[in-house]
């Protein structure tokens, strides 16, 4: 009886152990500080706008760092898996650029090669600019390393997205006020390699006329370019063919206007491996009170009925209001989105949401599909303005705190995402794999169905560590020895060729 009760105890721990440490939407303990890293470069205002991973899964973030009112500097850092900032990267991990007064970086992408492109704007004219690996200024790009254009006819342009082209050509997104009647219109611009302008691309590499704000970019695998963001308090898209002219099968004439609640801006754009296109921002349902939204199109522009209601969807987080900034679509079809939601009259905390591919909240995710994430005192303001994910499935944000004395941090986090474990996948009813005894308390074998051949199998504890591995193992039979591992429930792995072919589970008791 003791030894039963003992039994179930310790798979009862295990499980609360696997519902603190891995749940879904829960901050990742083995990024920075508890999931979270704040770094300040001593300056007035330090922010992250954007984010991107690298093929060695380090990240970074790029922003505004501002000394006052006057100056303002590109901000671009680098930081290593686990949330430390790397110091084989610029000045311990940071690299500060002036480029002209007031400029800042809103966008970040890496290329094939591996060097770093940031864009984004002055007060006044769209910034670029491009880095070696190791943080350095390529000076080979445009002059000296930056690239500074001026729209005619346009001023306060703003670039807000990035994208490179399979060709190695440079795409940016945003939008300008124009100077005779003083409404934003959206721009394109394409600039080759070395950063000139592509003068095969709309007028001299540059493309205006379409009116609203152009917040977000993304590339069609034809080729297409799409822009969204927001006119007159709704959300606005158009698209466009590879030279830069619209394409009119697209919406009405190129363009499509959707309205979102009584008042909206889309923030962020998204397409499904399907060509579905996303567009995330916020929206106001009625009254006073914003929440997340997300509107879906069919390829053509058309509203995707099947997708929330009427194509559209409204989330309201936290106590009052909720602005969403960011979304990425994860490889399982999930839709992520973060920004900020008020928490109190006076705190404003990071939020993220995840919905399920056909626009409900997914349950499994967070308190029902979403979270809120207080930074902590002396931290009152706070919000995320980039994410992206992980080959693992985590989920990193980027954006900034504000610490009550008159100075913003910069902020990123990490959140687990549905491969936390590794063990979600896990079939745990398999009878494709026998194991005997089980529970055990010194070793157990593993009997097959059918013979493998130089397979290898995996052991991981119930917050999703490998503590064992057996190689090179053939035939239809596998011993587990015990050694040191402690009292338990583990989950088994069985690979050949890279590809699982069994699960299971092993109880280790005393």
């Amino acid at each position: 009886m003791k030894t039963t009760l003992s039994i179930r105890a310790s798979i009862a721990m295990c499980f609360l152990l696997r519902v603190s440490f891995a749940q879904p939407g829960s901050l990742d303990n083995t990024f920075g500080i508890s999931g979270k890293t704040i770094i300040s470069l001593d300056t007035f205002t330090d922010q992250f706008n954007a984010l991107a991973i690298q093929s060695d899964q380090k990240i970074l973030f790029a922003g505004i760092t501002l000394n006052g009112y006057t100056k303002s500097n590109f901000a671009l850092l680098r930081c290593k898996t686990n949330g430390s900032l790397d110091s084989t990267f610029g000045v311990e991990g940071k690299v500060s650029t002036f480029i002209e007064k007031g400029s800042q970086a809103n966008s970040v992408a890496v290329q094939s090669d591996g060097k770093i492109l940031v864009g984004g704007n002055s007060s006044w004219f769209i910034n670029l600019a491009r880095y070696h690996s190791n943080g350095n200024i390529d000076s080979s790009f445009g002059t000296k390393g930056i690239v500074i254009t001026d729209v005619s006819d346009y001023y306060g342009e703003k670039c807000q997205s990035m994208a490179i082209q399979s060709d190695g050509k440079i795409l940016i997104g945003g939008y300008g006020q124009h100077k005779t009647n003083d409404k934003p219109y959206f721009i394109l611009a394409r600039y080759n390699s070395d950063g000139t302008l592509d003068n095969s691309f709309g007028t001299g590499g540059i493309v205006i006329g379409i009116a609203g704000k152009g917040h977000s970019m993304a590339l069609q695998s034809d080729g297409k370019i799409l822009l969204g963001g927001a006119l007159d308090y709704k959300f606005k898209l158009a698209r466009y063919n590879i030279d830069g002219t619209l394409d009119i099968s697209f919406g009405t004439g190129g363009e499509v206007i959707t309205t979102v609640g009584s008042s909206a801006e889309a923030n962020a754009l998204s397409i499904q491996s399907d060509g579905k296109i996303l567009l995330g921002g916020y929206g106001y349902p009625s009254g006073i009170i914003s929440g997340f939204a997300l509107v879906r199109y069919n390829s053509d522009g058309s509203l995707d009925n099947s997708f929330g209601k009427d194509g559209i969807v409204i989330t309201t987080i936290g106590s009052f209001s909720a602005i969403s900034n960011a979304m990425k679509i994860q490889t399982n079809g999930k839709i992520v989105l973060a920004g900020y939601a008020f928490s109190s009259s006076s705190n404003y905390d990071v939020a993220i949401a995840r919905y399920n591919s056909n626009g409900i909240l997914d349950v499994g995710f967070g308190a029902g599909g979403t979270v809120i994430t207080p930074i902590g005192a002396p931290y009152s303001y706070n919000s995320a303005n980039a994410l992206s994910i992980q080959k693992d499935g985590k989920i990193v944000l980027g954006g900034f705190t504000y610490n009550a004395i008159s100075k913003t941090d910069m902020l990123a986090l990490r959140y687990e995402g549905d491969s936390a474990l590794g063990v979600e996948k896990f079939d745990l009813n398999s009878k494709k794999l026998g194991i005997y005894p089980n529970p055990s308390s010194s070793f157990a074998t593993i009997q097959l169905e059918t013979s493998v051949q130089d397979a290898a199998l995996s052991m991981l504890n119930m917050i999703g560590q490998e503590v064992k591995q057996i190689k090179n193992i053939n035939g239809q039979e596998v011993k587990i020895f015990r050694e040191n591992l402690p009292c338990g429930i583990y989950f088994l792995r069985l690979t050949e060729k890279n590809k699982t072919i069994y699960t299971g589970k092993l109880i280790i008791n005393e």
